[in-house]
């Protein structure tokens, strides 16, 4: 019996069960396109209350200004805000934020010498609120900056000296740029997508369940079924029998691949407000990234789940694999795994899942042989593994063994 015969049996067996592999494709097609709709729709229909007030009527003028800029940046973030200039309140009640211009305010700020204060008051353990608060300090540091420039414009004019007030403000100036390793220059929508990598690598993860989920039911499931008997005294070696399912079920972890790739594609055009950028050749490389570690993860699980006594077993290791992937792309959004010392980078090196993430690094680095040879050692990975399967299996355990 050939490989082609086996994998075809899979590939039946796996779209009859149509519920799960509906779930396998839609999930991640519409999972997290849904997360940045549902976000999105929901900081939209919430209403933040801000309260300025002001115990002058010469400084009403300022809290109105302070109330409208305000209300700009929050519907620029997507937050829907009822901002209430007026005086001050002894209940703050359906308040989220309360701003107060004490008395003297206005007279603060027409001096060149005194210090000008405000109360900002925030509801503690509100998101929206806190959102709110860090929006009012940008404002009011806005009102900052404008009222130094002023205050060195007056002393300037006072001492007869012509300058320009900013270059007394701020007499250090940062020029930033970014370089790619080796020192060439590279633009700053590189450290954009950069970000977006690794989003990406998180990504990763959706890709990696699919793949156990479909080769351990291809091989415990025939246990399961009670059809391994039959299957097993077929003239079809080891090897072909364990590449057959390998094939089968990593054709269905590719379409889950590509479904979690048109995911995130969505998903970064509904949040293109946040400044997250991506690239047709960051897209191609998830897309063939994703299908390799399909079938690398696939093959990786064969040699345990082949000897495993039962489904249950069979689950319990590959919920140990699901975890083992979500650490290492959840610590690729946080860390970065390159520059890890040598003995953590070894223990990490050795773990199939982690290359992955490596090929995308490098790929942004723009280190394409790096992320070649990444890609590469996936591969190698998923070779040695298939033959590790092939010697360790024993159709006498996977059926003697208790059911």
């Amino acid at each position: 019996m050939s490989i082609r015969i086996i994998a075809w049996k899979e590939i039946i067996d796996l779209i009859r069960d149509r519920r799960t592999l509906a779930a396998t494709v839609l999930l991640p097609l519409f999972g997290m396109p849904a997360l940045a709709l549902v976000a999105g729709a929901l900081a939209s229909v919430q209403l933040v209350h801000v309260y300025v007030a002001y115990s002058e009527v010469q400084s009403k003028s300022i809290a109105e200004k302070i109330a409208s800029q305000t209300i700009i940046k929050l519907r620029s973030q997507g937050l829907k805000a009822q901002v209430i200039v007026g005086p001050p309140l002894k209940n703050l009640t359906n308040i989220d934020v309360y701003l107060l211009l004490p008395k003297g305010f206005y007279e603060n700020l027409t001096s060149i010498g005194r210090p000008v204060n405000v109360y900002l008051r925030v509801l503690v353990g509100s998101v929206s609120a806190s959102t709110a608060r860090n929006v009012i300090k940008g404002v009011l540091n806005d009102l900052s900056w404008g009222l130094a420039y002023k205050r060195v414009e007056k002393l300037a004019q006072r001492a007869n000296i012509t300058l320009n007030p900013w270059n007394v403000l701020v007499p250090v100036r940062v020029i930033e740029g970014f370089y790619r390793p080796g020192g060439a220059p590279a633009p700053s929508t590189q450290a954009e997508v950069a970000t977006t990598a690794r989003f990406i690598e998180l990504g990763l993860f959706f890709v990696v369940n699919p793949a156990i989920v479909y080769i351990t039911d291809a091989i415990l499931g025939e246990k399961e079924r009670k059809t391994i008997e039959s299957l097993l005294m077929t003239p079809t070696s080891t090897w072909k029998l364990l590449a057959g399912k390998l094939v089968a079920s990593s054709l269905i972890g590719f379409v889950a691949a590509m479904a979690d790739t048109a995911g995130l594609l969505v998903y970064f055009m509904l949040l293109a407000r946040t400044g997250l950028k991506i690239t047709l050749g960051l897209i191609a490389l998830h897309a063939t990234t994703s299908a390799i570690l399909v079938f690398m993860t696939a093959s990786t699980v064969i040699p345990f789940v082949a000897r495993s006594q039962s489904v249950r077993a069979g689950q319990s290791i590959a919920v140990i694999f699901t975890s083992l992937a979500a650490v290492i792309y959840f610590a690729a959004l946080l860390v970065d795994l390159s520059k890890l010392p040598l003995m953590v980078k070894v223990v990490l090196y050795s773990i199939p899942f982690t290359h992955a993430a490596l090929a995308i690094h490098y790929y942004i680095l723009g280190m394409k042989l790096r992320t070649l040879l990444h890609e590469l050692i996936m591969l190698a990975f998923t070779a040695a593994s298939l033959f590790a399967g092939a010697k360790t299996f024993s159709s006498e355990k996977l059926i003697l063994y208790e059911r």
